[in-house]
């Protein structure tokens, strides 16, 4: 092994690293902001691939420039230790994780952007990387998901099909109140309040009754689940505005 060779390694593997870099950039800049849910996925899958591929390549360039390696390379591929090898790099979970991000990826029980619950997660799938999908939950926290697990057991997805979901509104109202008033009202402000589907009539219950107060739940239909926190919000602050108005919060 002589100095020359082990220089020309390195420039090689260096070479690689810079190639794969670029096109994972680029295919980055092509690929965001311009495809479906469904595309982004398989195209993000796509491009690790590509760049996994151009490491792999190089790399066993660089290991080619030592005459020892390529002769012990003839042997192994010649015999069943290459199998051997094989076999027991599948039985990793690396690469069990790998394999399984591909099938995500491709089958598509999940995508990007859609909203899931999975063993008590749920939250927002943000990224499926070689081994592990990234989940973002509503507090904020990532949740960081080994893709041969997902692969394995089962999923809820809300949006997979249908983007569009149920927002609902939970709300006290003194026992002594009128609450055929109050129910009529809360569902008149739910019927107005911009941004629920039109032709989706909400739904009123009298969720519980104690010593004290009516808890009331509303239920309206809204386009997505991002959409649902800020309805609600809106639906929560008229609901209150309203009911004070029309002194329906009063005790008597």
């Amino acid at each position: 092994m002589s100095l020359n060779q082990i220089i020309t390694a390195a420039a090689i593997v260096a070479g690689t690293l810079v190639v794969a870099k670029v096109v994972d950039s680029v295919m980055l800049r092509r690929g965001r902001g311009r495809l479906s849910p469904s595309a982004l996925t398989r195209y993000n899958a796509l491009r690790r691939t590509v760049s996994f591929a151009i490491i792999v390549i190089g790399a066993a360039m660089a290991l080619f420039v030592f005459p020892y390696v390529r002769g012990v390379a003839g042997t192994i591929l010649t015999s069943a230790a290459f199998i051997s090898i094989v076999i027991g790099l599948a039985a990793q979970a690396t690469l069990a994780n790998y394999i399984s991000g591909l099938m995500i990826s491709f089958s598509q029980p999940i995508r990007i952007g859609d909203h899931i619950e999975f063993q008590g997660i749920r939250g927002v799938v943000h990224e499926i990387t070689a081994t592990y999908t990234r989940v973002r939950t509503a507090d904020g926290a990532w949740q960081l998901i080994p893709n041969a697990l997902l692969a394995s057991d089962t999923i809820r997805n809300a949006t997979i099909v249908n983007p569009e979901c149920v927002a609902t509104v939970r709300m006290s109202v003194p026992l002594a109140a009128d609450l055929s008033r109050v129910m009529a009202t809360v569902a008149a402000e739910a019927r107005a309040v911009p941004g629920t589907l039109e032709g989706r009539e909400p739904t009123m219950r009298v969720q519980d009754l104690t010593t004290e107060s009516a808890e009331l739940e509303v239920d309206v239909w809204v386009p997505s689940h991002e959409a649902a926190r800020d309805i609600a919000s809106t639906l929560r602050l008229r609901v209150h505005d309203r009911l004070r108005r029309d002194g329906l919060l009063v005790t008597g």
